[in-house]
């Protein structure tokens, strides 16, 4: 019973001795994907992680014959704690004195349980208008609302004894990258969450995912590249730093690529040997904000270079844009999502987009291994398109007289289903969400037969259907 009572399960300490300079402190068991379980813990401005046998009793040696892998990174005092969201591992702990004000917890993110890990920073400290010294933390997520809370201890106000310190509870968030933003300590704590049936998982940022979702697998080499990248680039995740730092969009919004913010002098094929100055970075709408979703590398090369630069490890294959090249040249780009994409991290689209745009979670992606539910989301992302942003596909073919009075009709259907997917969302019930999905991606092909049909030339019709294939994800590597 988790309210016990609890009796000494071996009846002698587990660990009882410094190995790498930890002290044998502030444990926590950490469950891995694999299902294999580990202890991470440590004191003294050193941690270790060690593997647990199947019973709890003892400990696993490692492949190399090692028990206890330090995996200390800059700044960690004590109070280990690890989790994974995303296929990202969370490594957190407290730093600075547990007695002072200035006691706190910061964070680094790895690929794997081993590290390494790279320190991001404090996420956690001191108000001095409600309480000083807050450490030593644990996280959990509610099953029910998804929310994730951070649990910790602090000093109230005006309290000398350093041995007195109350537990407290406030809200924890991820941005849209999967950085964890600081917490805002508070007076009040967080609402009541009762726990219940899950309602619904969340991706990083906390966006609202269907169940099973994960993205295609890159490897940890990678993984590191790429968190490297949203690391780098931070501090123009908004349009406004964007534009500062002289980049401009162009086209609008395109469904599944968002909006390109491009730097025209970052444009040149030597210029991509920099992984962490893309030429483009990548917003689209998410939970009613501008979101950084992802950046891209291009550049324009004569037709004859066939060869791009390997900016990531398992070199990703890049994508031409042939339309937008001048004669002569090649437009050659490769897409980073920081966001999870059900095609990878370096697919070319990415159909979650109107998804999150409508305010919707994005669509199983386990279950975009099955080539009709695949074809289904694609077109219902476009349908969802045509309904947020009118000008977001053909704006100069809207105002045909074969064109206009279907796209009024079927816009206003798509609209009508939005508040259908919600609620299959809230119930969790697929086979409606798949009912509403089968209905956008109907109105879908309404919508892109009249535009096949407005135009009066062979040559018209192949643009259209070049440029929709594009948007569903068929690009020319």
């Amino acid at each position: 019973r988790p309210d016990g009572p609890f009796t000494d399960y071996l009846g002698h300490p587990l660990i009882d001795k410094f190995h790498n300079g930890a002290q044998p402190i502030d444990q926590m068991v950490f469950k891995d994907r694999d299902g294999t379980y580990y202890i991470v813990y440590g004191g003294w401005r050193h941690c270790n992680i060690a593997r647990l046998n199947a019973d709890f009793t003892g400990l696993v040696p490692f492949p190399d014959g090692s028990t206890f892998k330090e995996i200390t990174p800059a700044g960690y005092v004590e109070g280990a704690f690890m989790l994974i969201k995303d296929g990202k591992y969370y490594f957190m702990w407290s730093e600075g004195g547990w007695t002072g004000p200035n006691y706190a917890v910061a964070y680094a993110i790895g690929s794997s349980p081993l590290g390494p890990f790279e320190r991001v920073g404090k996420i956690l400290q001191q108000d001095s208008s409600v309480a000083t010294g807050a450490g030593h933390h644990s996280v959990l997520q509610s099953p029910a609302s998804g929310k994730w809370y951070i649990v910790y201890h602090r000093r109230p106000l005006g309290e000398t004894d350093p041995n007195h310190r109350a537990v407290s509870i406030d809200e924890l968030h991820f941005d849209e990258r999967g950085f964890i933003q600081p917490v805002r300590i508070t007076k009040t704590g967080v609402a009541a969450d009762p726990i219940g049936a899950p309602a619904h998982d969340h991706d990083m940022a906390g966006m609202p995912v269907m169940a099973g979702m994960h993205a295609a697998a890159v490897s940890p080499i990678a993984q590191r590249q790429i968190d490297s990248v949203a690391r780098a680039i931070t501090p123009l995740g908004a349009p406004g730093a964007a534009a500062s730092s002289g980049f401009r969009p162009v086209f609008g919004w395109i469904p599944t690529m968002g909006v390109h913010w491009i730097d025209r002098a970052l444009m040149t094929k030597d210029k991509q040997l920099d992984r962490k100055s893309p030429s483009n970075l990548m917003f689209s709408r998410i939970a009613g904000k501008d979101s950084l979703v992802g950046a891209a590398y291009a550049y324009f090369t004569p037709e004859s270079d066939s060869t791009p630069p390997a900016l990531f490890d398992g070199a990703p294959m890049w994508h031409e844009h042939p339309n937008l090249a001048p004669p002569g040249q090649r437009l050659v780009m490769l897409h980073v999502w920081f966001v999870p994409s059900p095609d990878g991290p370096f697919a070319g689209t990415n159909p979650n987009l109107p998804f999150w745009a409508a305010g919707l979670q994005a669509p199983d992606s386990a279950r975009m291994r099955d080539a009709e539910f695949n074809s289904r989301v694609r077109r219902a992302s476009l349908a969802l398109a045509e309904a947020i942003d009118t000008t977001s596909i053909f704006p100069n073919l809207e105002n045909r007289p074969m064109v206009k009075p279907v796209l009024v009709a079927r816009r206003d259907t798509i609209r009508a289903l939005i508040p259908e997917f919600r609620a299959a969302e809230r119930a969790r019930d697929a086979a409606r969400w798949d009912r509403a999905a089968t209905k956008a991606a109907a109105q879908w092909d309404s919508i892109y037969a009249a535009y096949l049909s407005s135009s009066p030339t062979p040559a018209g019709r192949q643009r259209i259907e070049r440029f929709i294939d594009m948007l569903l994800g068929h690009h020319h590597e």
